[in-house]
């Protein structure tokens, strides 16, 4: 869709919303959602001081777009919460996680003892999660996650091979007024192994066939048109 813009240039917005199966009491317009703006520049906006509530926000846009135009999905940070919230904070950090990560394409690392709280926490709140485990009813993101003690690092990453888009910063999964250093870079696969994965230790996880975009419907000057939209319509990283 054509979008107006303050800054006075053409931009084509992209949203897309998940296949469902039968009728849907929701619109569509209300399903959709926003994956990539055309001839904007996520580095200029992703390289700033933002407070760790904004972080979050901008993360989440990034997710949504990563879990269409990505391969995989890898989230590393030492901390999931801090060591001041209580256990109904700590699971309220953790199911906005899970709400936003699809467990199939989502890998992520962090040390052993956030396992630990988020495990405990689970058990404080009544529902045990050795029970949920024994029946596999557990978050996948959560049992199927990478251990690493020795690091601080923080950077979340959409995957795919033809390039890597990588959100790098101070703040851990958390929110809060404190004011963070952001930054976003584009570089290769083979780049992003070596400087980050290779640092970290940890193999690459498999990489999964993207979503099929499938068909695309587009508004322009005031007609609808309908075409197939390229399954790989992303590829512009730098190497």
């Amino acid at each position: 869709m054509d979008v107006p813009c303050e800054c006075g240039n053409t931009h084509q917005a992209t949203f897309y919303a998940k296949t469902r199966l039968g009728a849907s009491a929701t619109p569509l317009a209300d399903r959709c959602l926003l994956i990539d703006v055309e001839s904007a520049s996520l580095e200029d906006r992703l390289n700033c001081l933002a407070s760790k509530t904004e972080t979050m926000d901008l993360l989440e846009k990034l997710l949504i777009r990563w879990h269409a135009t990505a391969d995989r999905i890898i989230l590393a940070t030492p901390f999931v919460g801090h060591q001041f919230m209580k256990s109904t904070e700590i699971l309220g950090v953790w199911d906005w996680l899970f709400k936003n990560a699809d467990a199939e394409r989502v890998t992520l690392i962090t040390r052993k003892a956030t396992w630990t709280r988020f495990r405990n926490a689970h058990d404080e709140s009544g529902v045990s999660f050795a029970d949920l485990e024994r029946y596999g009813l557990q978050e996948k993101v959560v049992s199927e996650g990478k251990t690493k003690q020795d690091f601080h690092a923080k950077f979340f990453a959409g995957v795919s091979t033809d390039g890597v888009e990588l959100l790098i910063g101070s703040a851990n999964l958390v929110r809060g007024p404190s004011i963070e250093n952001i930054s976003f870079h584009r570089m290769s696969l083979e780049r992003f192994q070596d400087r980050y994965l290779n640092a970290l230790k940890k193999p690459m996880p498999g990489l999964l066939p993207r979503q099929n975009l499938g068909d695309a419907l587009s508004l322009k000057n005031g007609s609808w048109t309908f075409t197939p939209l390229p399954k790989e319509p992303w590829s512009q990283f730098d190497a």
